[in-house]
């Protein structure tokens, strides 16, 4: 698939000043894969400081709180296959040191009621590009794998065992335009 809308400046600028702010966690997403450089990608992110979890778990402690962050690709590093996807997900979720805040960073957020199964209490997203175009009362209009109306494109969702949220990111998808959908980087306080 042609990346003709992918901007290498934009996220090497970002990706060169977020680690000074605090520390940076990246999961890819389907535009780095289908990009077809991700190992390239990953190792200039490496450089500038930021940690890239592929498909595994880190814990660490912040402000006397021990949380397990796990990191999953996206399904486009398995050419698409969500049961390879969902199944390491799975997996990640049962090898989860117990006793601590289990966050899960994922790009799709339509798989909510898969993450809502696991061990994880918090997954964050993107993908949906906020619908592309939002409507007062009716929110987004068109998103990636979910279609027309989609169900997940900005903001928290909360399940019976998950709460996930849904930044609607700072670039565009395939078509070059948002309406009444300002691009966001979410700050979470824990």
């Amino acid at each position: 698939m042609p990346e003709l809308h992918y901007d290498d400046q934009s996220w090497r600028a970002l990706a060169r000043k977020l680690p000074a702010i605090a520390p940076t966690y990246f999961v890819s997403g389907n535009h780095e894969w289908w990009k077809g450089n991700f190992e390239e990608v990953e190792a200039e992110l490496m450089k500038f400081g930021i940690q890239v979890l592929r498909n595994k778990t880190i814990s660490l402690v912040a402000n006397g709180r021990a949380i397990n962050i796990t990191g999953v690709d996206d399904p486009e590093a398995w050419k698409g296959d969500n049961k390879i996807y969902l199944n390491t997900i799975n997996r990640l979720s049962q090898e989860l040191p117990k006793q601590a805040l289990s966050l899960l960073l994922v790009h799709r957020p339509e798989h909510f009621n898969d993450y809502d199964k696991t061990a994880f209490q918090m997954v964050f997203a993107g993908h949906a590009h906020g619908g592309q175009f939002r409507l007062p009362f009716i929110g987004g209009l068109l998103s990636p794998n979910q279609g027309a109306l989609p169900k997940f494109t900005s903001g928290l969702y909360e399940g019976k065992n998950v709460k996930m949220i849904v930044s609607r990111g700072l670039g565009n998808s395939v078509f070059p335009l948002r309406l009444f959908n300002y691009p966001e980087i979410i700050v979470v306080d824990f």
